[in-house]
């Protein structure tokens, strides 16, 4: 029974590379352990990889080395709640300005004593 496969990434370049050093790239990425299938649309490369066998720093390293320019990604930091609760902050920002929320004040010493009243 064959491993499960999975598209892990892609890479994109800035310049198309030349025709000549395509070919000796296709080569040398095809020549990785763990990397199933690779499939090239212009500027992108797509990699479906055996999970886990092949990482993504590796295979920039193999672009580096045959001159192309790589677009950065910009790196997401954190895990997933972290994220959510700083788009959430920037959400209310947003929103809010530098007010405060009204769900802030509802528990608030005066907003009870108003409710009082």
């Amino acid at each position: 029974m064959e491993t499960e496969r999975k598209t892990l990434f892609t890479i994109s370049l800035l310049q198309p590379v030349g025709t000549t050093v395509e070919k000796e790239l296709r080569e040398a990425l095809e020549k990785v352990p763990g990397i199933a299938s690779i499939e090239n649309v212009g500027n992108d490369w797509t990699f479906s990889c055996f999970e886990g066998a092949v990482s993504r720093g590796a295979v920039e390293e193999i672009f580096l080395h045959f001159g192309a320019e790589l677009v950065q990604t910009k790196k997401r930091k954190g895990n997933f709640l972290t994220r959510w609760i700083e788009s959430l902050a920037e959400s209310n920002r947003k929103r809010f300005g530098s007010e405060t929320p009204d769900c802030c004040t509802l528990n608030s010493k005066q907003s009870i004593q108003e409710v009082s009243r």
